[in-house]
C-alpha cells in the first residue's frame, strides 16, 4: 500500500482561521511554527490532532510560512 503523507492547509489566502489537516503520525504532538518571510516565529502551535485550526486573525496581512517538524514548509497568504 502506498501511504502518501498529506498535509493540507486551507483556506489560502486565509482571513481568520486556518485549518490544517495531515496524516503523518510523526507530526502528532509536534510543534508547527508560523514564521514571517524574515524568519521570525510569530506563533507556535502544538499539533494534538490530525485536523486542527490555527487562529490567524491577529496577524497582519502578508505572507507567512508554516514550518513543520518533518521539514515541510507551507506558504500561507493572510488577507
Amino acid at each position: 500500500a502506498d501511504e502518501r503523507m498529506t498535509l493540507n492547509l486551507y483556506p489560502n489566502p486565509v482571513a481568520d482561521r486556518l485549518t490544517l489537516v495531515f496524516n503523518d503520525t510523526r507530526l502528532l504532538n509536534s510543534v508547527a511554527r508560523i514564521r514571517t518571510v524574515a524568519g521570525a516565529t510569530l506563533q507556535t502551535v502544538k499539533l494534538t490532532s490530525f485536523r486542527q485550526q490555527i487562529d490567524m486573525s491577529t496577524l497582519p496581512a502578508g505572507i507567512y510560512f508554516v514550518n513543520f517538524a518533518n521539514g515541510s514548509v507551507e506558504r500561507i497568504i493572510k488577507k
